[in-house]
C-alpha cells in the first residue's frame, strides 16, 4: 500500500485520540466524550483494538459520539503518545498473531523433517556395513 496512505491514516487516529483526551464534553466529568467528525475506518479501527468506543447516540452523517476507553487513556498517560503506543503495543500484537497463524498453518512441516530425518538414519543403518 502507499506510505502516504499509512501516515496519513495514523495522523487521522492521532488526531482522534488527541481531541477525545484533551478536548472532551465539559458536562461529563467521570468520562472522556466527545462527537468526533471523521470516517468510519477510523472509528472501526480505533474500536478493534479497544480504544474507543461508540456511545448509543444517534447522529447521522461523519459524526461519531466516541468515549475514551482505558486503553485509550494508555496512549498519553503511560506512552508518549500514538506513535509510541502502535510501535510498542499494536505491532507487537500483530506480530504475535502473524506468528501464531504461521505456526498453525505448518504445524505439518516439523513432523515431516522428523521423517526424512528418521528415515536418512534408517538408511544409512541399513547400508552402513
Amino acid at each position: 500500500m502507499n506510505k502516504n496512505y499509512h501516515i496519513e491514516f495514523s495522523n487521522e487516529v492521532e488526531r482522534i485520540l488527541k481531541e477525545l483526551y484533551y478536548n472532551p464534553l465539559p458536562n461529563i466529568p467521570t468520562e472522556k466524550r466527545a462527537i468526533i467528525e471523521t470516517e468510519k475506518r477510523h472509528v472501526d479501527y480505533l474500536i478493534t483494538y479497544d480504544l474507543v468506543s461508540k456511545v448509543k447516540v444517534n447522529i447521522g452523517g461523519t459524526s461519531y459520539p466516541l468515549s475514551l476507553n482505558k486503553k485509550g487513556y494508555e496512549v498519553f498517560e503511560k506512552y508518549t503518545g500514538w506513535n509510541d503506543y502502535k510501535k510498542q503495543v499494536i505491532d507487537k500484537q500483530d506480530k504475535i498473531e502473524k506468528s501464531k497463524a504461521l505456526a498453525q498453518r505448518y504445524w505439518w512441516l516439523p513432523i515431516l523433517i522428523s521423517l526424512l530425518a528418521l528415515g536418512v538414519a534408517v538408511f544409512a543403518l541399513f547400508t552402513n556395513d
